[in-house]
């Protein structure tokens, strides 16, 4: 598990997964930046990852709605999102630079985990 989103299964199932970070900086990018999470949001699910998450909110594996997350954005909130197939991963970060929407994202891979 990362500091950030993932799945339920066992440690052969979730390694390899694809963690994706947004966050706007705050004073430097985050004005107006509400837009333009929820046009990445939008990327995000026309990719299809298997979980998306919202800070403070939860994530669909805790049964928040895709609607409940767009009206709780916000210009300083942070979109997480897992992938387990680095196609689409790749897909979404070649979508988001064609559209320059100027947001910070972060990516991490899940090796597996650290501690039996």
């Amino acid at each position: 598990m990362t500091h950030s989103l993932h799945r339920l299964g066992s440690e052969d199932t979730l390694k390899g997964d694809y963690i994706f970070l947004c966050t706007p900086a705050k004073g430097i990018n985050d004005k107006g930046s509400a837009l333009r999470l929820i046009r990445i949001l939008d990327i995000l699910l026309e990719v299809g990852p298997t979980n998306i998450g919202f800070y403070g909110h939860g994530s669909l594996m805790d049964d928040i709605s895709i609607e409940a997350i767009k009206e709780s954005i916000h210009d300083t909130s942070r979109l997480r999102c897992c992938f387990d197939d680095r196609e689409k991963l790749e897909e979404v970060l070649r979508i988001i630079k064609n559209e320059d929407l100027g947001l910070s994202i972060t990516v991490e891979f899940a090796l597996g985990f650290l501690f039996p």
